[in-house]
């Protein structure tokens, strides 16, 4: 008998566990007009605006339940009313929704090494130099093959004793013209400053080894590192420049010599860096400003400025004069921004990546993920009778034409959808291949694109179902966006315009609006102590303003300056001479003579305007909130709303 009984218990708290267990999953906590608000979503949005210590409270979630109702009594208005089918509004939350959706549609794992990686990177700065043979990405096969080959050509001269930076000056070795001028010699340089490939050789690269060919959108690369340095950050300088010309006569040289040397020995004396720049600085665009130039990274400015301006360690510091092909230049150190740490600057990190297309393995990463989770399936023939298609103008001729609608058959499958051929033969009009490309390449280049870009747009249309935080955050912000509009026109707009409301309710409230008790005094602001003890006996003797005035100010008008104040902090003040009041920033000494005590009077409406519409507001919403209450219908499952803590 008490086995049984014991089972019936058993049974009584299974079943009591169970109808706990579905209550607690996602029933229906309310229902406002059509709208079924969830527990999952109640709950999620309570804990979010309620204090942590009052989530045990009945009363907190009571008063949160009904600030709850109102919030969604005005969504649903705003929604009535058609705001959400607003141009404006959509364009806005299209634009939030694909800014948050972007965390969800990268391989965050691969993109946070990319950034770990720029960052370690950022530490040094390196300089190398560089060897190229140009040759676009787009290039047919034999003459890609035609650049590899002359590259390696040249690297085996290097490796076999020549010198590089001989053969980077020559004209019909090398293809950079520029970097022949001085031995293909690139300087020195920082992370994030060279295209992505080129930056992961000379980091990877020993110092005085030659690289393999390194390709990147221009060509093929040999690259050799001569030094690798503790990075020099980013410096602020201003600097005071005397030009000089490359046809310049000796006098007229030897003239800015003796210019710049009188204007460092001034500096030493004592003189304004600020003051002598603005004077004698032939930069006129910046000796107006002190001399002060934008902040400067490595590689940013001439290698012969740079070369001397780092050198500056502290700021407050002043380089002594030197020439650079602009003329002879004096520097003053301003500020130095050292890297930060990683925490502090991978927001800012994470940024400039995405601008530079550096997240783009991480996207790649991520679609071949989803390519497995969506039973991606390619239907290869269908694709090959495409591609047997492409003439060196890819589909134009199909695209002017109604035949355009033969081409219906799936080259893949995605999540059970089919893609077809004439969906990618639309999508690639846009692209006008040059006469030199290959077109396999480039075929296969635009179906790799072609497929990412469908994989991707299949994902985002899915966040909402796979990620129940994403789906929380946008629904919050549509519903925000809602909110804020429907209530700046119905409550904060509608108060500050609407001027005759504003005088009735202040007609109505005027005795909230009182000035407590005051008092009259006259503020007396000496130039210092001695000023301020003639005025004193002034005062006690009974003199005017206008007679304090004249005997004090005879030979230095602003001895004293005499303003008539109202005070309300008038507890503190007394009717009388106050005591001697210092300036914390001058010799300044302030006298307050307290004239009369004011009694407790109404604000005029100009001096309490801002608190009265704002009352006003607070008016109108509650009057709103009674509209929208009797409006709509709100049903509240108690049964449910007990379960959520």
């Amino acid at each position: 008998m008490i086995r049984k009984a014991s089972l019936l218990v058993v049974l009584f708290l299974q079943l009591i566990g169970q109808s706990y267990a579905q209550l607690s999953k996602d029933s229906v906590v309310m229902v406002i007009n059509d709208y079924q608000v969830t527990r999952s979503e109640f709950q999620n949005m309570y804990r979010k605006n309620s204090n942590t210590e009052h989530l045990e409270s009945d009363k907190s979630l009571e008063e949160y339940l009904q600030l709850y109702i109102n919030f969604k009594l005005k969504v649903q208005e705003a929604l009535d009313l058609g705001m959400d089918t607003l141009k404006s509004f959509k364009q806005e939350f299209a634009k939030y929704r694909n800014q948050s959706a972007k965390q969800y549609l990268t391989d965050n794992t691969v993109n946070e090494k990319t950034i770990k990686e720029a960052y370690e990177r950022m530490k040094h700065d390196v300089c190398a130099s560089h060897i190229l043979i140009k040759c676009a990405i787009s290039s047919l096969p034999k003459d890609t093959l035609k650049a590899y080959n002359r590259v390696m050509a040249l690297r085996s001269r290097i490796i076999n004793g020549e010198d590089f930076n001989t053969i980077a000056s020559i004209p019909n070795l090398s293809d950079d013209s520029i970097a022949q001028k001085n031995g293909g010699r690139l300087g020195c340089f920082a992370a994030l400053q060279m295209v992505y490939p080129f930056e992961t050789a000379v980091y990877n690269l020993p110092i005085g080894e030659v690289s393999m060919p390194v390709r990147t959108s221009f060509g093929y690369h040999l690259v050799k590192v001569s030094e690798r340095k503790q990075a020099q950050g980013e410096i602020l300088v201003a600097h005071i420049v005397l030009q000089t010309k490359p046809n310049m006569s000796g006098v007229d040289s030897a003239r800015q010599t003796r210019r710049i040397k009188e204007i460092y020995n001034r500096l030493k004396k004592g003189e304004s860096f600020e003051s002598l720049a603005k004077d004698y600085s032939d930069d006129r665009k910046t000796a107006q400003n002190g001399g002060k130039l934008p902040w400067i990274a490595i590689n940013k400015s001439h290698p012969s400025f740079e070369k001397e301006v780092f050198k500056i360690k502290s700021p407050g510091d002043i380089s002594k004069p030197f020439r650079t092909p602009f003329g002879y230049h004096i520097v003053k150190l301003l500020d130095r921004k050292e890297l930060k740490a990683y925490d502090e600057i991978k927001p800012e990190l994470t940024q400039r990546l995405e601008r530079l297309g550096r997240f783009n393995s991480g996207k790649t990463a991520l679609v071949n993920k989803l390519k497995i989770e969506y039973g991606f399936e390619e239907h290869k023939k269908a694709k090959q009778a495409i591609f047997d298609l492409a003439d060196s103008s890819l589909f134009q001729n199909l695209i002017s034409q109604s035949t355009l609608t033969k081409y219906s058959k799936p080259i893949f499958t995605l999540a059970g959808k089919d893609y077809f051929q004439k969906d990618f033969i639309e999508f690639t009009a846009k692209y006008r291949p040059a006469t030199n490309q290959s077109v396999d390449r480039l075929m296969e280049s635009l179906y790799n694109s072609y497929i990412e870009k469908m994989v991707i747009a299949y994902e985002d249309s899915q966040l909402e179902n796979k990620y129940p935080e994403f789906k929380a955050l946008v629904q919050e912000y549509y519903d925000g966006m809602l909110l804020f509009e429907l209530t700046n026109k119905k409550v904060w707009s509608k108060a500050v315009n609407d001027s005759i409301g504003i005088k009735e309710f202040y007609n109505a409230n005027a005795k909230k609006y009182m000035w407590g008790e005051r008092v009259d005094a006259n503020l007396y602001v000496c130039k210092n102590q001695t000023v301020a003890d003639l005025v004193r006996n002034m005062i006690l003797k009974g003199k005017s303003k206008e007679e304090i005035i004249t005997v004090v100010n005879k030979n230095d008008p602003l001895n004293v300056q005499i303003d008539n104040k109202i005070f309300d902090n008038a507890d503190k003040l007394k009717v009388g001479l106050s005591g001697d009041i210092p300036s914390k920033e001058s010799k300044q000494i302030v006298l307050i003579d307290v004239l009369k005590v004011l009694p407790p009077a109404v604000k005029p409406l100009k001096d309490c305007k801002g608190n009265v519409v704002a009352d006003y507001q607070k008016l109108l919403e509650k009057e709103w909130l009674k509209e929208l209450r009797k409006k709509y219908k709100v049903d509240i499952n108690k049964e449910v709303l007990s379960t959520i803590k």
